[in-house]
């Protein structure tokens, strides 16, 4: 498959660059560098041909185009989007599946953000939530007491967090409290703090630990110049 051809697959298929993406498990910026000539490598090609197979499938079933869900056939299973499986309880609440993502694991996350690599290394999570939600939804592990100071919001070492994707689009307004904090991706590493302050003009974010102790950096400066994805923290699970 050419980049032309490429193109012209997805845009037959009523697809944007950020949904075949989704579909296929890679990142935006990927399927934008294969229209614009970056190589396409045979095995991405194979996936970018299931995704394109599978939306065309997904339309001749129960796809409802005014809300942007995927029904299973064979289940009562709903993906979002971004790929993220939710299945209804009988008190209409949601379990939600999703990638767990190790602190430890964060430079082969990375890799599969910068290769377009589905993570399908990562261990699956489930967490109970209230309603069904159309964001891009991943857990992480946490790892260290930075942001555990003891209260009842605080997150310690070991737990696993639920998590929603800031859309880089919306850095610009700012950073609203979160209970749980953020997990900030950056090109050299993973954050679990919160943001208190945000500089609009030259991008930086300030970023402040909970742990008042000496061995934790109790405030720092990040440029989003730096930052790959921002989550915030909607669920803890202990």
């Amino acid at each position: 498959m050419t980049s032309s051809e490429l193109k012209i697959k997805r845009e037959a298929a009523g697809l944007s660059q950020e949904e075949l993406a989704n579909l296929a498990g890679m990142h935006k910026n990927t399927i934008y560098n294969y229209e614009n000539g970056s190589n396409i490598p045979p095995k991405k090609i194979t996936i970018l041909e299931k995704a394109l197979s599978q939306k065309n499938n997904i339309e001749s079933q129960n796809y409802i185009s005014s809300v942007p869900v995927y029904f299973s056939s064979d289940s009562d299973d709903i993906y979002n989007t971004n790929g993220n499986k939710f299945t209804e309880k009988p008190d209409g609440s949601f379990d939600i599946e999703v990638d767990l993502i190790p602190f430890d694991a964060y430079a082969s996350y990375l890799e599969s953000l910068e290769e377009a690599g589905i993570h399908s290394d990562f261990e699956k999570v489930v967490f109970n939530v209230d309603r069904y939600g159309r964001g891009h939804y991943q857990a992480f592990k946490i790892k260290g007491e930075s942001m555990n100071g003891g209260m009842i919001n605080d997150v310690p070492d070991g737990a696993l967090v639920l998590a929603r994707e800031i859309g880089r689009h919306l850095w610009k307004d700012g950073f609203h409290d979160a209970n749980h904090g953020f997990i900030i991706l950056c090109k050299d590493s993973i954050y679990h703090k919160d943001i208190v302050d945000f500089n609009k003009e030259n991008g930086d974010i300030i970023c402040e630990s909970r742990n008042n102790s000496r061995e934790f950096v109790k405030r720092f400066t990040i440029n989003l110049n730096d930052v790959y994805q921002i989550f915030r923290i909607i669920k803890r699970q202990m």
